[in-house]
């Protein structure tokens, strides 16, 4: 009988170390509050040194009312601190850096956040200055400059990535709460520990975390995830495009080339969207022609916008359909693929020709 007790106390440790990792996704930020505070990290793995390819970046990013008005505030190393706006789509995305997977480390919403965001404009402010001078270690970098931001905002609580290096430090020494608040910590250059009811028992040696956490439960070593959950990817995001007012809509799969695909008659202003099937992708083409000039040849303004599980890019272009009408292309990408679409002109308006191929 003991033995069954503590198998199921075993099993429901891990079920719960499991549902908080597969939670804790950018995808399952609400929609429907007004108010949002964000704060996420995730794994530097493009950094041609081995040992920086565990290390995390970490920033916030809040909603101040609307789905429109997502912001992003984050040290940029060199170029100081950056505070931009993002759309919600980039928001929720569950990957950046390359696809590198993005983890939510805590989330206000409602009127906490709303109290939050002031504050958080506040210390960046203040925290500018300083961190012109960024150092990737031991300090002070991104994760140094949001755990200063949280220190100064008291609604503001997480748990750090332990691989976040420079969430501790502080110069030659000093010394408060945890992040999550829910402990307290006292650092030198060297050396330094923290004990927390969530961060748990954590030894710090040159910036590097060794310890056992509690929420989420986890071994923390240096240079690898967190055991366990800090190897479990989330599940594959989709990113279908949503319900755009497109002259047309064309799906893209995994056999490429595709035979050339003709769009038909197009006014001379519309929408044309061409998604992958697998959801991974969309690429969004607004377009404005101009009737005519004297010379006969039609002008066509084109912005392009890329939706990726990585972020959006966006480019704007002019074609120029002259006299001859032999057509003229628009060139871009739409994940691994690449896309050609040669605009003519008709008597009514536009048609156009999409070639699709492996980029």
């Amino acid at each position: 009988m003991p033995m069954q007790r503590s198998l199921a106390f075993s099993s429901v440790l891990v079920l719960a170390s499991v549902v908080s990792c597969q939670a804790a996704r950018p995808s399952q930020i609400p929609v429907d509050e007004d108010w949002i505070v964000a704060v996420k990290s995730c794994r530097l793995g493009t950094s041609p040194s081995w040992y920086k390819r565990f290390a995390h970046h970490s920033w916030i990013d809040f909603k101040r009312g609307s789905e429109g008005a997502w912001e992003r505030v984050e040290s940029l190393g060199p170029l100081g601190i950056g505070q931009t706006q993002l759309s919600a789509e980039e928001a929720r995305l569950d990957r950046r850096l390359e696809g590198e997977s993005v983890r939510l480390l805590g989330i206000l919403t409602g009127e906490e956040a709303r109290k939050a965001i002031p504050g958080i404009d506040q210390r960046s402010k203040e925290l500018a200055k300083k961190y012109e001078d960024y150092v990737a270690w031991p300090g002070p970098n991104s994760n140094t400059f949001v755990a200063e931001v949280a220190q100064g905002v008291p609604e503001l609580a997480f748990v750090f990535d332990p691989n976040a290096v420079g969430k501790d430090y502080g110069g030659w020494i000093d010394a408060g709460l945890t992040a999550s608040k829910t402990g307290v910590r006292v650092d030198t250059l060297p050396l330094g520990f923290a004990l927390g009811l969530k961060e748990g028992v954590e030894l710090h040696l040159l910036q590097l975390t060794l310890g056992v956490s509690f929420d989420p439960p986890g071994i923390s070593l240096p240079f690898v995830p967190q055991i366990p959950w800090g190897w479990l990817e989330p599940e594959e995001q989709r990113l279908p495009p949503p319900d755009v007012d497109a002259v047309r809509t064309i799906a893209i799969g995994a056999a490429t080339p595709l035979d050339p695909v003709e769009l038909g008659e197009l006014p001379l202003e519309g929408t044309i969207v061409i998604a992958r099937d697998d959801g991974r992708g969309w690429l969004e083409l607004r377009y404005v022609g101009e009737a005519p000039d004297e010379h006969g040849a039609t002008l066509l303004d084109i912005d392009a916008v890329f939706h990726s599980l990585d972020g959006t890019s966006e480019s704007s272009t002019g074609l120029r359909i002259d006299r001859s009408n032999l057509g003229s292309d628009f060139h871009g990408f739409c994940g691994g693929h690449k896309v050609v679409l040669t605009f003519r002109r008709t008597p009514g308006g536009l048609t156009a020709r999409l070639l699709v191929s492996k980029s």
